[in-house]
């Protein structure tokens, strides 16, 4: 995964959570905090000769980590994550692009993004 294609992600997962997701970039990973508190991480870099997962695996994993963060940084800070506390997070494959979206027990949507590999 380029550097390109980890801002570009990054950026995606913060619109699809909002703006208390707080997502650094790492060379090979990525660092996830919520309102500023450290709740998980993700690295995608394998073994010393720098294999890498397949793009649509790193995108399923980070996808995962963000809703897990979400879900936890919202518990600790007493809010009420409402329908999202039943939610799962999953993805569609477009061409040149990730459909990234947040599904709610009934099936409704809840939330939407696009991550476009640059």
């Amino acid at each position: 995964m380029t550097d390109a294609e980890q801002r570009a992600l990054a950026a995606a997962l913060v619109s699809l959570f909002g703006e208390r997701l707080n997502i650094r970039v790492l060379k090979g990973g990525f660092r996830f905090d919520w309102q500023g508190e450290e709740y998980g991480s993700l690295m995608f870099s394998q073994g010393s000769c720098g294999q890498t997962m397949a793009l649509d695996t790193i995108v399923s994993a980070a996808l995962n980590t963000a809703h897990d963060t979400v879900l936890e940084g919202m518990g600790y800070a007493g809010s009420d994550p409402g329908p999202l506390a039943t939610s799962t997070a999953d993805y569609l494959v477009r061409p040149g692009a990730f459909l990234l979206r947040v599904i709610a027990a009934d099936g409704a949507v809840l939330s939407g993004a696009t991550f476009r590999v640059p």
